[in-house]
């Protein structure tokens, strides 16, 4: 395999593992949700990002990579912390919210990195920029509803 394309396996493998961090986070956030509607948004995401995450190891593998098949070590990190924040929340979604959205920062910028960098082959490029921009839409979503607790 050549350098660019060794380059191009290693970026897409981080953002996999980020992306599966992602999705085990929106899921205890589902678990710990008090609002249905939460409940139900973090559910919905977590399973989105298991998509994005098959998309970005298609990717892997033709670029004859071999696709990263899980979270990274940080993951259950991020976890504990929302049961956390949640405990300290009270009766409060607030807190739990306000984690998913720092989690939510993290990983659009990780994209953004990503996205950005030059020396990534167009291919790869294509489907950063794809899972980038629902990553985005992702964060915005999770900003506005951190709004909404003032």
């Amino acid at each position: 395999m050549d350098s660019a394309n060794a380059h191009a396996v290693e970026v897409l493998n981080g953002l996999i593992e980020t992306t599966f961090d992602s999705a085990e986070s929106y899921g205890k956030a589902a678990d710990l949700a008090r609002n249905p509607r939460f409940r139900d948004l973090f559910k919905h995401k977590a399973e989105a990002r298991l998509a994005l995450a098959e998309g970005l190891k298609q990717t892997v593998r033709n670029f004859e990579g071999e696709p990263a098949d899980k979270a990274s070590a940080a993951g259950p990190l991020h976890q504990g912390i929302l049961v956390l924040r949640d405990k300290l929340g009270g009766n409060s979604d607030k807190p739990l919210i306000e984690e998913v959205k720092l989690g939510e920062t993290f990983v659009r910028n990780k994209f953004e990195r990503a996205a950005q960098d030059a020396l990534m082959p167009s291919q790869a490029r294509a489907e950063i920029d794809r899972t980038f921009g629902q990553v985005v839409a992702d964060h915005e979503e999770i900003t506005k509803l951190r709004a909404e607790f003032g």
